[in-house]
């Protein structure tokens, strides 16, 4: 009977076994001593519980080796209840950690099995994962920041605000245009974001400076993951794998940066040594001309097995146009901007008075310059400038020499169904061959998934 009052943690070992060992202890041991042998017990199981969790979710050694710190701070997420959550690039991070939390893009849970009694069968499977994830284990989230991403997007809010009322949910109007009124619109909403995250932080006053360095912060991460990018795609030898790349980026955004930025850079300098040990040059024509190279669009595709696939086979995806590539990283927030002056040529913006650093209409500017650089970067499906995209997509395509042209949606996404079409008239003009892919969130068969994959590069052999 004591066994059974007891609460285990999760944990790679069987409740029998656990069983078995607390029944040798009662035969050795009084009442009173086991009880404290199981206590010792127990607490190194919690403390062993993230390497548990680690070895099952990351089985890819470099992950491992090089991010062990990055993967760690997910699993001690709810004892430190300091993380801000978001579920769209268009939520700006830099905003998110200035009041000195942690922002990390929620994945979810790809079991979603109490979701299907929220939402209908024919749903968003990442919502659904998301909604899942929030009756599981939401402890670890301080708050949660939607965005007007799409009409499911919208309905899990209304969940949130319905059933989870415990957990502060904001939601951050995106506008889908992005000229100057539209700007101004978002910059304004920004401000609202701003307000959000100061009550989230009410002993510490977000001033001008802190959202400053969350830009040279997040900025940084950006430039190595552009540099990261760069040497994936030009890696002929698979020292970076597919998987492993995808890895990289999926943690870029669910990890603290303080802990990401320097595993990150520290992968970067080995790798450059391991490339220039193998003769192997970073100038943009190191992939081997027999490798197929093709480009991957869609929209929050962030599963191992599937990137695994591409590990197998003779691919090389050389341009992604993804939530967790492009779309997250290939822009940044330029701050030069604040030293320039205005159309009027009337005031300097910024400069080192402590007046000026706290006037409310610099930060009212330096919100205004997020706005635009968020609006301006590689643009989501959602957005109105279909034709600016499609103009993206045709202008790498012939740059990098693209064969073929992936396209994964995940099922039920209208944005992405809808702009396909456009996409594939596009490709038919320039003889590339596109395929098109269902993906069921966590849920897909890989078997198949890897067939068609595998009958579309023998195609194109």
């Amino acid at each position: 009977m004591l066994f059974l009052k007891l609460k285990l943690p999760k944990s790679n070992l069987s409740y029998i076994e656990l069983y078995i060992i607390c029944k040798l202890y009662f035969n050795i041991l009084s009442y009173t001593k086991i009880r404290f042998y199981l206590n010792i017990f127990i607490n190194f199981l919690k403390q062993t519980n993230s390497l548990i969790i680690l070895i099952n979710q990351y089985k890819d050694e470099i992950i491992v080796n090089f991010f062990k710190n990055s993967i760690n701070s997910q699993t001690t997420a709810s004892e430190e209840n300091n993380f801000i959550g978001y579920l769209c690039t268009y939520i700006p991070e830099e905003i998110l950690i200035s009041g000195g939390l942690d922002a990390i893009r929620i994945k979810g849970d790809r079991e979603s099995s109490r979701a299907e009694g929220y939402l209908p069968i024919n749903f968003c499977p990442y919502v659904k994962a998301i909604w899942e994830e929030s009756y599981k284990k939401n402890d670890y989230l301080k708050s949660i920041v939607f965005a007007t991403s799409c009409d499911g997007m919208r309905r899990l809010y209304d969940l949130f605000l319905t059933y989870k009322k415990e957990t502060p949910a904001f939601m951050l109007d995106v506008p889908r245009n992005y000229d100057e009124t539209s700007i101004d619109f978002y910059s304004n909403r920004l401000s609202k974001l701003l307000e959000f995250v100061q009550t989230l932080s009410p002993d510490k006053k977000i001033k001008f400076e802190d959202i400053k360095n969350s830009i040279e912060v997040v900025n940084e991460k950006r430039k190595l993951l552009s540099e990261l990018t760069r040497l994936y795609e030009d890696d002929s030898d698979k020292i970076i794998p597919t998987g492993t790349y995808f890895n990289i980026l999926d943690l870029a955004a669910s990890s603290k940066n303080s802990l990401f930025i320097p595993e990150l850079k520290e992968f970067l300098f080995k790798t450059k040594n391991n490339m220039n040990s193998k003769q192997i040059k970073p100038d943009g024509n190191s992939v081997k001309n027999n490798c197929l190279k093709i480009m991957v669009v869609g929209n929050y595709i962030n599963d191992e097995k599937f990137w695994n696939i591409f590990n197998d086979l003779n691919i090389k995806i050389i341009s992604s146009n993804l939530c967790i590539s492009s779309r997250y990283f290939d822009f940044q927030v330029n701050l030069e901007d604040l030293n320039a002056k205005d159309e009027k040529n009337e005031i300097n913006i910024l400069n080192d008075t402590n007046s000026n650093r706290s006037n409310p209409d610099n930060l009212g500017t330096l919100l205004n310059i997020i706005a635009k650089s968020y609006m301006r970067k590689p643009f989501c499906f959602r957005m109105s400038a279909l034709d600016e995209t499609l103009k993206s997509l045709k202008s790498d395509i012939i740059k990098k020499n693209i064969k073929a042209v992936i396209f994964t949606s995940l099922k039920f996404c209208d944005n992405t169904l809808y702009f396909y079409p456009d996409l594939k008239s596009e490709l038919e003009k320039l003889k590339i061959p596109s395929l098109y892919l269902d993906i069921e969130y966590g849920k897909s068969s890989y078997g198949q998934l890897r067939t068609r994959i595998e009958a579309f590069y023998e195609m194109m052999e």
